[in-house]
């Protein structure tokens, strides 16, 4: 398996192992990595995820895949308590209070329309787009 330093210099922005054997990656960007493995992906049993940036909205949906443990680079406020409220092991290497947009002075658009939301409703709006 992937280092977490390895992975941050990887071009990928998703790799995901289940029972230690690669089964998915990704180099697209923003929602669209684990939104393609959700589609493809029926089992989610002993997942180990790598994801290159984490905010509430991205929390959200790894909560869906139950994995055992998360790898990432960056982790936003938000994102830790969604994984902690669902018992999720991450490990990170920076903290931010969120994920910005291009200009990095604003949130991201994918942060705010996951406020205050479940990760059951998250995915749902993501689906009727």
């Amino acid at each position: 398996m992937y280092s977490l330093n390895r992975f941050q210099k990887s071009s990928y922005s998703l790799v995901v192992y289940q029972n230690n054997k690669r089964i998915f990656t990704s180099q697209a960007s923003a929602l669209k990595p684990l939104l393609f493995f959700f589609r493809k992906n029926l089992s989610n049993n002993n997942l180990i995820i790598y994801d290159k940036i984490i905010g509430r909205a991205a929390a959200l949906l790894l909560v869906l895949a139950n994995p055992q443990k998360i790898y990432t680079p960056i982790l936003s406020y938000s994102a830790e308590k969604v994984l902690q409220q669902h018992k999720i092991a991450v490990e990170f290497k920076k903290q931010v209070q969120f994920i910005s947009d291009y200009t990095k002075e604003k949130m991201c658009g994918w942060e705010k329309l996951a406020k205050d939301k479940t990760p059951q409703q998250f995915y749902k709006i993501l689906n009727n787009k």
